[in-house]
């Protein structure tokens, strides 16, 4: 997943104008408003920040003396629509049209894991289409029922300089299927370390 971990996290007492200066020091579009166990609560973005003040204010201005006292939490956004770490980019940049959201909330395990936006997908799909190497496309049966696909995935990834862009797991006629995708240069050693892992290979294509 190309998801952004570098975000702008508030809390919901923030007042609005401080959420305005964090947003200028950080060049932040948009900002998390998480409690205090880090879990998101909504989500406010500068064209929403700034209907609040007056039509006359910027609150963006570094020399704007106009201090608001209202917190966050009033105006915020809080009908999120997250996603996992594993879902694939092609759903997540549907659901981005779809919802008209502007950000996903990317979880992992229940937390919070990062965010994904409209440039991050536009990054992420320029960046695969313009690889030397296409995506691939893996579709394994796992026959342990404790081994944890995802988590395998991204361990061998790291150790060959990939991305995941996918990884799902499905039940079919009572097996466990899982379908990654993946770029980037060393894809070989990544499916010969897939298959020494006792994952039984059904397709591989780009």
């Amino acid at each position: 997943m190309f998801m952004r971990q570098d975000f702008l996290r508030i809390s919901g007492k923030t007042t609005l104008t401080e959420v305005a200066n964090r947003m200028v020091q950080e060049r932040a579009e948009r900002a998390l408003i998480v409690d205090h166990a880090d879990r998101p609560q909504g989500m406010v973005a500068r064209f929403e920040l700034a209907r609040t003040f007056p039509t006359n204010v910027n609150p963006f201005a570094i020399d704007s003396d106009y201090v608001s006292s209202r917190l966050v939490s009033e105006i915020m956004n809080r009908n999120l629509v997250t996603v996992t770490r594993d879902t694939p980019l092609e759903d997540a940049a549907e659901l981005l049209h779809t919802q008209k959201c502007g950000a996903l909330i990317v979880t992992h395990n229940g937390l919070l894991a990062g965010v994904l936006d409209e440039l991050d997908i536009l990054r992420a799909f320029v960046e695969l289409f313009t690889s030397e190497k296409a995506t691939l496309r893996i579709t394994v049966e796992i026959n342990d029922p404790q081994l944890d696909l995802l988590e395998l995935v991204f361990n061998l990834a790291k150790t060959w300089n990939l991305r995941v862009t996918g990884c799902q797991v499905l039940t079919h006629a009572d097996k466990r299927i899982g379908v990654l995708r993946i770029s980037g240069q060393e894809q070989r050693g990544f499916t010969d370390e897939l298959w020494r892992s006792g994952l039984k290979l059904i397709n591989v294509r780009r």
